[in-house]
């Protein structure tokens, strides 16, 4: 199933107002699943970057600088649409994980 909804209510931290942590894993996942429309995940990454009134610690600024992005594609006839596949946006996932329990 595709979140076509992705960046709205959908999912923890679904809503623009909601981004935080939550929202950032649950979009990783989603892509890593292949259940994410992409270029919504894009938006809602560079809304996030892009909005002066949230601070982000590290580790998020580093996944929300991967998301945004997630939709580039690789040029014609190339046998992956995506720059990234879900196994590396897997990997990113896991390193996210990693990186929030370290504190």
């Amino acid at each position: 199933m595709t979140y076509d909804g992705i960046d709205g209510s959908d999912g923890p931290g679904g809503s623009d107002s909601s981004g935080g942590s939550d929202g950032i894993e649950w979009r990783l996942a989603e892509v890593a699943a292949g259940r994410a429309d992409r270029d919504a995940v894009d938006r809602w990454a560079g809304r996030m970057l892009l909005d002066d009134e949230r601070r982000w610690d590290e580790t998020s600024l580093w996944a929300l600088n991967l998301l945004y992005g997630i939709d580039l594609r690789h040029g014609p006839g190339e046998p992956y649409p995506y720059l990234h596949d879900e196994e590396q946006v897997g990997e990113w996932l896991a390193e996210y994980r990693r990186r929030r329990a370290q504190g």
